[in-house]
């Protein structure tokens, strides 16, 4: 990511890129009138690789059971066979529904072999395993809202919130409701790190460009750290 990262005013927020593989894409940092941070970032073009073809063996894999996996949302069924990589960015991760948030709560993770292996067999390496059931909103919310539990082997730890697999599942689940539900998955909320003790709440936009769909993501964010990194010019020997 390029330039001061300083937060913007209320009114205006300030414009960074960052570049993941050969995609350049925007990312604004604003703030909310009570302070807050907010972060919001264009993911790349949706891409929809391979489907995971063996639900048993998954399933074995999550702790739970074969018929656990799939998920009916709207009108919109996702079937034993519906796990797929999609992905927006370099990462590949496994997108796997599941039916309801009692499944969702008893996913185990304790199998980092056997999760490996279901990734192998999607040629998803070095990334993670993203299951995701529907849940209803809050305070009325007509938004869809999903929630999601994230893992992946090379990290050894459940992630409380997962961009890069959150876009993906908003691709997803705007392609598979196409024709059925217009344009009402346009916008979906995925709540994240329940389990972890970090609940998360992204928000997810699908917008129509001239070469398919975007997506873009935003949620608050949370100062950490500050400092600054000097870059030497390039004649500098060491």
């Amino acid at each position: 990511m390029d330039g001061d990262v300083t937060p913007g005013t209320p009114q205006s927020g300030r414009i960074y890129h960052q570049q993941l593989g050969d995609n350049i894409l925007p990312v604004e940092i604003s703030q909310s009138n009570s302070g807050n941070i907010i972060i919001s970032m264009r993911q790349g073009q949706p891409q929809f690789l391979n489907k995971h073809t063996n639900p048993e063996s998954l399933s074995r894999s999550l702790g739970i059971k074969e018929s656990d996996i799939g998920l009916k949302y709207a009108g919109i069924e996702l079937e034993l066979d519906e796990a797929r990589v999609v992905t927006t960015s370099p990462a590949r991760h496994l997108l796997v529904p599941v039916r309801d948030m009692g499944v969702l709560h008893n996913v185990s993770f304790a199998d980092k072999v056997g999760i490996a292996k279901e990734l192998a067999s999607t040629s998803s390496y070095n990334s993670g395993v993203y299951v995701f059931t529907s849940v209803a909103g809050e305070d009325g919310s007509t938004v869809p809202r999903f929630e999601a539990r994230f893992f992946s082997p090379g990290m050894g730890m459940e992630d409380p919130a997962t961009g890069s697999a959150a876009g993906p599942l908003a691709a997803y689940m705007w392609a598979k409701s196409a024709g059925t539900l217009g344009d009402k998955m346009t916008q979906i909320e995925v709540l994240q790190g329940v389990q972890t003790g970090r609940r998360c709440l992204m928000k997810l936009r699908v917008e129509v460009v001239e070469d398919g769909y975007a997506i873009s993501i935003s949620g608050t964010g949370v100062l950490v750290a500050d400092g600054n990194i000097v870059i030497p010019s390039l004649d500098v020997s060491f």
